[in-house]
């Protein structure tokens, strides 16, 4: 069914980096860059950190059981991405 297993997996697409885990990922490569972070494992229970945090659980327990496309995810995280990049101040800012 896999040709491929990663504990993490980075992936560029259309000039933005997305780095993939089971698990959510605090600061992942190049977050402060924009790059996203699609994780699952936390059941849709935890938000992100900040309303422009480029972070998304795609596990489909989270999602009505559904899996999303990336035309999905990327139109969920379009407003997010908008502020993200709209918002000099949240490039320099850590969140802990």
């Amino acid at each position: 069914m896999f040709t491929e297993v990663h504990d993490v997996l980075e992936i560029k697409r259309e000039k933005r980096l997305i780095v993939m885990c089971h698990y959510p990922i605090r600061v992942w490569h190049h977050w402060d860059k924009g790059s996203l972070m699609l994780h699952g494992h936390t059941h849709g229970e935890i938000q992100p950190v900040r309303k422009f945090h480029l972070v998304l659980d795609v596990g489909v327990d989270a999602h009505k059981f559904m899996p999303w496309s990336y035309s999905q995810i990327m139109e969920y995280m379009h407003p997010r991405i908008e502020l993200y990049d709209s918002n000099i101040e949240s490039k320099n800012v850590i969140y802990y």
